[in-house]
């Protein structure tokens, strides 16, 4: 009797260990930003399909996919658009899908529509990116104000409509939103000043190239027009 007691005791001690370090270090760097990500797929999976208005960038991918760079087939010779737009960004999306499409993998997600199967997979590859960069905008939030902002920030973000359901839309502003949070958060980490000049000046030059950078290519139609009129 002695002996299954001390058996047990040893047992619930055993369960009662917390967890590795490793693995709740995992959680609690991870773990927020995993929801997000959850939700933002919940919300491709929900609503496939696209409205005009991303279709530009959308085609553009399907093209870089199925056509590669044979420029004489791709849909916007027939179809320019309104205002130009650029393309980099379709075809960093259209890299990232394209091992599934050539090693079948889009046949198994769904053998009857194949392009469709594609078009899922590449607004879940653009939501992660936006994803990557609210989570580097969280660990910069967690330097400046703490691991109770960051997490708070994760929690808002998770659980507001427009920030996961707009972060798989393939439009410039969403584009160029990843570059301007991962931009924010290296100006938000430098004003921390944690690190060494030389870190808050890399950071601080970063974030400017960063903002720049997704300013000009994927805004700069909007500023061309307002300084026209």
């Amino acid at each position: 009797m002695n002996e299954g007691a001390e058996s047990l005791g040893v047992f619930n001690t055993l369960n009662s260990r917390p967890p590795p370090m490793g693995a709740r270090r995992w959680l609690r760097d991870i773990g927020p930003d995993l929801l997000v990500l959850a939700v933002a797929t919940t919300h491709v999976l929900l609503t496939p399909y696209t409205k005009v208005e991303e279709s530009f960038h959308l085609h553009a991918t399907h093209d870089f996919l199925h056509h590669g760079l044979r420029w004489d087939r791709f849909d916007h010779h027939e179809f320019p658009g309104v205002v130009p737009r650029t393309f980099l960004g379709a075809a960093v999306l259209a890299a990232v899908v394209w091992p599934l499409k050539a090693s079948g993998l889009l046949e198994l997600m769904d053998n009857t529509d194949t392009k469709m199967a594609g078009q899922i997979a590449a607004r879940i590859a653009l939501a992660a990116f936006v994803v990557a960069s609210t989570a580097r905008f969280r660990r910069a939030i967690a330097v400046h104000f703490g691991e109770g902002a960051a997490l708070a920030f994760a929690f808002i973000t998770a659980t507001q409509f427009h920030p996961t359901f707009y972060a798989s839309r393939t439009l410039p502003n969403t584009f160029a939103l990843v570059l301007t949070t991962f931009g924010a958060g290296d100006w938000l980490e430098a004003a921390a000043a944690i690190g060494g000049h030389e870190r808050v000046t890399y950071l601080s030059r970063r974030a400017v190239a960063l903002m720049t950078f997704a300013m000009v290519i994927f805004r700069y139609i909007y500023f061309i027009t307002r300084m026209g009129n």
